[in-house]
């Protein structure tokens, strides 16, 4: 049993040090692109670069790791990822940023596919549901972590930009030494839209919202916080509070609706989300705008794997895994729309109208919500499946994780397969 643990723990940290560099670019590039004078729009662009280079990521990296195996794809990714990073503070002109975000985006989706199927593979059948949790807790801290990192540095000079970049060369150090076995090639996706949305309206339109709020939130709030006048290490301090806030709400919010309809639930969050950002405009304290920025993220964050179990409860075992591909390109593909269409609305009414264009979404995505339980009924809690909490912005590798699929669920490829898709549930 200490083998397999020990692999786990190699891995989990390779994809701890990603998401420490990854923290502090998220709000690295948007303070400095703001600071250096860009407009929101502009820096709207390079926020959802990224965002469409993870979605194209998604879509075609797995076939890059079936040619060349899981080691070198890791090392390949992390290493574009480094000198992608580095090559911004020496990036002239908008299409360079916009490039270079996009690279590191399509990488990042890279990492994770390669580290989550690892983990897939080496963890015992018994403890999937408690790796999928130390997952997604560890990478969550990480993330806040990096933001934080930005309280201690100058945002102004290239020191931030060499140190998040120097996490993805760092990562390689675990990832490769492990001895572990390796993983069997990813699932590649196969999009479902249209049966992701019959299934559950609720759970496909939730996604879609989570990213163009969720996103918008972390790449476009720093672009806000600069506009209005606060401080680098104050800008960190509220977006290191929203992954806490998400941290903290994401289970007890899966434990409540495990026992009532996961739809009062999921508009619980939409109507605290849209609270959240009403309040954010009226702060009349730092300290405030602080649990309020906790309380958007805690509750925007939630939505997501909230939407995915509500998605599940009315899909087969033998779905959980092609249904939870599809629902991560509909929030991938929000989260490339949101920046835009948030920074657009800042240009033209002013940086309050970040928080304007979250409760309205939000707002009608509540009321789409409470339309949906007037047409369908709940799902007989016999038939629900249980809570298992998600980070958005991963792979779809962790539905492979998901303790909810049985062994006879499972999908597995066999010599003569090309794709893991082609071969019918056991």
């Amino acid at each position: 049993m200490l083998s397999p643990l020990l692999a786990v723990a190699a891995i989990l940290a390779g994809i701890t040090i990603v998401s420490l560099g990854q923290g502090v670019f998220a709000i690295l590039v948007p303070i400095r692109l703001t600071e250096a004078g860009l407009s929101a729009d502009r820096v709207g662009l390079v926020v959802a670069a990224s965002a469409v280079g993870f979605l194209a990521g998604c879509l075609v990296v797995g076939r890059l790791i079936r040619l060349v195996g899981h080691i070198r794809a890791f090392s390949a990714f992390a290493a574009a990822s480094c000198l992608a990073g580095l090559a911004l503070p020496w990036t002239i002109g908008l299409p360079g940023w916009v490039l270079l975000r996009l690279a590191m985006g399509f990488c990042s989706a890279g990492l994770f596919m390669v580290a989550e199927s690892w983990l897939n593979e080496l963890t015992p059948r018994h403890l999937r549901g408690r790796i999928l949790t130390s997952y997604v807790i560890v990478i969550m801290l990480a993330l806040g972590a990096g933001q934080l990192l930005l309280t201690v540095v100058d945002t102004s000079d290239v020191l931030p930009f060499v140190l998040a970049s120097a996490a993805f060369t760092l990562a390689l150090i675990p990832v490769t030494l492990t001895r572990s076995r390796h993983p069997s090639v990813p699932h590649r996706i196969r999009p479902i839209l249209g049966k992701a949305y019959r299934n559950s309206p609720v759970g496909a339109v939730g996604c879609v919202v989570v990213g163009l709020v969720a996103a918008t939130l972390q790449g476009v709030a720093p672009v806000w916080g600069v506009q209005r006048g606060f401080s680098t290490a104050e800008i960190a301090t509220l977006m290191a509070a929203t992954q806490i806030g998400g941290l903290l709400c994401q289970w007890p919010l899966g434990w409540l609706s495990d026992r009532i309809d996961r739809r009062w639930v999921i508009l619980g969050a939409a109507l605290c989300t849209v609270v959240a950002a009403v309040g954010s405009v009226a702060a009349g304290s730092f300290g405030m705008l602080v649990a309020l920025f906790a309380l958007w993220g805690g509750m925007a964050e939630a939505i997501y794997p909230l939407s995915v179990a509500h998605a599940n409860d009315h899909a087969k075992p033998q779905d959980y895994v092609p249904l939870a591909g599809t629902l991560l390109i509909l929030w991938s593909i929000g989260s490339s729309a949101g920046p835009l269409a948030a920074t657009v609305a800042m240009d033209r009414f002013g940086p309050d109208a970040l928080f304007v264009y979250v409760a309205v979404l939000v707002g009608a995505f509540a009321g789409f919500v409470l339309w949906r339980m007037a047409c369908r009924g709940r799902v007989a809690a016999a038939e629900a499946e249980q809570f298992v909490g998600l980070a958005a912005g991963s792979s779809p590798a962790p539905a492979e994780l998901d303790p909810r699929i049985r062994p006879e669920d499972e999908v597995e490829c066999e010599p003569g397969y090309d794709d893991c898709e082609d071969v019918p549930a056991r």
